[in-house]
């Protein structure tokens, strides 16, 4: 198999990586991506053929004629769909039924009940590639083929991360503890929890709970305003920067309540030595071996929250030890190199349909 069209709307850096690195390989890659993907040049420069494409809500006529012009043209024989319900949705849509089709799914909502046959249970999907054991089990309970499921860490390197941000910008008083959390601001992703444990935690040390990511409910802001505490609640809002804000906090948190499978902050907080608490969720607890690299606990329970929090904050050498053990086993579990390396694997077993245009 030589020719690979990824489609996603902004690949993350592990994505473009990955792109990348099958470009190096000898792999013609082509990649449809959003006009303002911000890796969109990058690609470019390191071998990616990119063809920029905005991604309609409704009926993305455009897109089926680019991804069938592309196929034709350049004898593609194999699309991969990344992240987000809209590149998924134009593979399955646009793609000829002489390539195969290959998605990428790190999601445990439950599927439809009209059969799926548009989602990861699709008779017309090759394989699914689960971004953890969690969403390999949870797509074979929800019945997908396990025949059809793969379970392919997504490959990261610490090289890739750059020094910590300066946090001065958010006014965090000086010798206040810094809790981050980074990702979408939704009551199920457990910022709630968050909120709510303020009152849980003891007058000192002082706290800074420094929140980044899209407010995508707007009820989260009035629920933390009305937990408000001595101490500090930052609702900073999506930044680019997230990773390197990450590495600038003292304690990282991922106190999801569910559907979660291996969120790309709690990986970045543990390759850059972050001590990490998360819940028992999805596939949390793959990346965080309690005791050893984190603290895992109950979701939905703020005063367990707070007690990881309270002891982490307290014994800067349990965080030192619990920040090395989550780099060291997230660079184990999560070798670009290994992970590369079954992604080509897995195309290999794929044959090209007859009547493609390399049969």
């Amino acid at each position: 198999m030589s020719g690979l069209l990824y489609i996603s709307e902004a690949p993350d850096l592990p994505e473009a990586r990955m792109m990348a690195d099958m470009a190096g390989r000898g792999f013609a890659v082509h990649a449809i991506l959003h006009p303002q993907a911000s890796r969109g040049d990058w690609l470019e420069a390191n071998g990616v053929h990119v063809h920029r494409h905005t991604f309609p809500p409704v009926l993305d006529l455009s897109g089926r004629r680019l991804v069938r012009r592309l196929v034709r043209e350049h004898g593609l024989e194999l699309v991969h769909s990344l992240r987000g319900k809209a590149a998924f949705k134009l593979m399955m849509n646009a793609a000829p039924a002489t390539v195969r089709r290959v998605a990428w799914c790190d999601d445990l909502t439950p599927l439809p009940r009209a059969g799926g046959r548009r989602t990861w249970a699709s008779p017309r999907l090759d394989r699914v590639i689960a971004s953890c054991h969690a969403v390999r089990i949870f797509l074979g309970e929800s019945g997908v083929d396990p025949a059809r499921i793969s379970a392919i860490y997504k490959g990261v390197d610490p090289s890739w991360y750059g020094p910590p941000a300066d946090l001065r910008e958010f006014n965090i008083p000086p010798k206040s503890v810094t809790v981050g959390y980074a990702g979408p601001l939704l009551p199920h992703k457990g910022v709630t929890s968050l909120a709510e444990c303020l009152r849980h935690l003891p007058p000192e040390p002082r706290f800074s709970f420094l929140l980044v990511g899209p407010i995508v409910d707007e009820r989260v802001p009035d629920f933390a305003a009305r937990n408000r505490t001595q101490h500090n609640l930052i609702i900073a809002g999506p930044r680019a920067d997230d990773a390197a804000i990450i590495a600038a906090c003292d304690i990282f948190v991922m106190p999801s309540h569910r559907q979660e499978g291996m969120p790309r902050p709690l990986v970045a907080a543990t390759l850059t030595g972050r001590p990490v608490i998360v819940t028992s969720v999805g596939g949390l607890p793959e990346l965080v071996e309690h005791q050893n690299s984190g603290w895992v606990v109950r979701p939905g329970s703020t005063r367990s929250l707070a007690k990881a929090i309270v002891e982490f904050a307290r014994d800067t050498h349990l965080r030192k030890t619990f920040g090395a053990g989550a780099m060291a086993r997230v660079r184990e579990k999560c070798r670009f190199s290994e992970s590369t390396a079954k992604l080509v694997a897995l195309y290999e077993t794929l044959e090209v349909r007859p009547g493609s245009a390399n049969a």
